[in-house]
């Protein structure tokens, strides 16, 4: 990953830097107290040596004459979304997305930047731009599926929509087996009964299915974009 923007807020001797582009070689010019460590250790919090430096803290780290009014308004609630004290925005190489895109897609990327960002509340932000239609026809494509269960589930263009779809069908299967099953018992003739419940046991959903929709669970519980970050970079 290569770091394309900074901004800082909020952070010592910085209220608000605006955000600033950086190239292969970038100069921070100022005067003293201006801020110029304060961004470098701002950045450096995003990914410390030391996990315990990643935290921001706002009796040390907050702008000394607004630390105040800063906490007196998260008592009252009036900061309803805190602020990120430092976003930064990183270009994703080829090599880097490639893996992601094997398992999702190579449409999965929107653009290839990643913003991750971090602020008093000690929250970690990753925000991607990904096309969760692509990603739905990706897995598809590997899950071994039926077809007649790959088409219809096909035209589903988000995560969330597809395993609805899925758990959706998997209920209608087992319903249609159960009712297939009880009208099998009730034939007479020995071999038709047993062709009969063999058919009514095919019914029921695949065991691909099944793996499918139990990983699309726990994609989804986690998002997308922080799956792909957490198995990736």
């Amino acid at each position: 990953m290569l770091l394309k923007s900074v901004h800082v807020r909020e952070f010592r001797s910085i209220w608000d830097s605006n955000e600033f582009q950086v190239g292969d070689v970038t100069c921070l010019v100022g005067k003293n107290e201006a801020g110029k460590t304060a961004v470098l250790q701002a950045l450096y919090r995003l990914n410390p040596v030391l996990p315990t430096d990643a935290k921001f803290d706002v009796i040390l780290d907050y702008p000394k004459l607004e630390v105040e009014d800063y906490e007196q308004d998260v008592e009252a609630k009036r900061r309803w979304k805190q602020i990120a004290a430092i976003s930064a925005t990183f270009t994703l190489s080829d090599e880097e997305m490639n893996p992601v895109k094997d398992d999702f897609g190579s449409d999965v990327f929107i653009k290839n930047e990643v913003t991750l960002s971090r602020g008093y509340t000690d929250n970690y932000r990753v925000v991607m731009n990904v096309n969760e239609d692509a990603a739905c026809k990706a897995q598809l494509e590997a899950a071994g599926l039926p077809d007649e269960v790959k088409s219809a589930a096909g035209r589903q263009t988000t995560l969330k929509d597809l395993l609805a779809y899925l758990n959706r069908d998997s209920e209608r299967r087992q319903t249609a087996s159960v009712e297939a099953i009880t009208k099998a018992n009730e034939i007479a003739d020995p071999a038709e009964k047993a062709a009969a419940l063999d058919t009514a046991k095919q019914q029921v959903e695949s065991e691909a299915a099944k793996v499918f929709r139990a990983g699309l669970a726990t994609l989804i519980e986690t998002s997308l974009t922080i799956h792909i970050w957490r198995s990736t970079f």
